[in-house]
């Protein structure tokens, strides 16, 4: 997909008020996992969109996430939305991360790609990392490592993805 399919794709679902809202369904799976509900909650929030495929989509992401992150003893939730104003810019940015993680002593702030369509390609998850670590600049997340997780491949992007080519 293009840059200009790519945009397109995003305007259409930003300017739409129908369609399916894979990223609430998943994060508030991976945030009820994260705070100890037992399975059978955690099943009624995955079952709970009417269409089938969006169901599908949240069941195979959701056990993506067990899967990568699922064993991790040192999990917690991320509960900290910021706005991310660009200066001179006509719009903002919110930023939302879900849950962090610590990984060989390294603590991990991670966001989430949920979309059906559009993977996210490995240069632009490095910009959405960029993007988080200056939202939460100055902040206690500052000295985190932002990523941004497409739960769909899997896949972990961080800022490292970004490079000057």
């Amino acid at each position: 997909m293009g840059t200009t399919q790519k945009i397109s794709y995003i305007s259409n679902r930003m300017n739409q008020n129908s369609g399916y809202d894979y990223y609430h369904t998943l994060s508030k799976s991976i945030l009820a996992y994260i705070e100890g509900a037992p399975p059978e909650q955690i099943d009624s929030i995955l079952e709970a969109p009417k269409n089938a495929f969006e169901r599908e989509h949240n069941r195979a992401a959701y056990n993506a996430f067990l899967t990568r992150f699922g064993k991790s003893k040192n999990i917690s939730s991320v509960r900290k939305k910021r706005t991310f104003n660009i200066k001179g810019a006509l719009f903002k940015i919110e930023c939302d991360p879900v849950f962090s993680t610590v990984e060989g002593g390294i603590f991990w702030v991670h966001a989430l790609w949920a979309a059906q369509n559009m993977k996210l390609q490995k240069v632009y998850g490095g910009v959405g990392c960029h993007i988080l670590k200056e939202c939460y600049r100055g902040t206690e997340l500052s000295n985190s490592n932002f990523a941004i997780v497409d739960l769909g491949v899997p896949y972990r992007h961080s800022e490292k993805s970004i490079n000057n080519q």
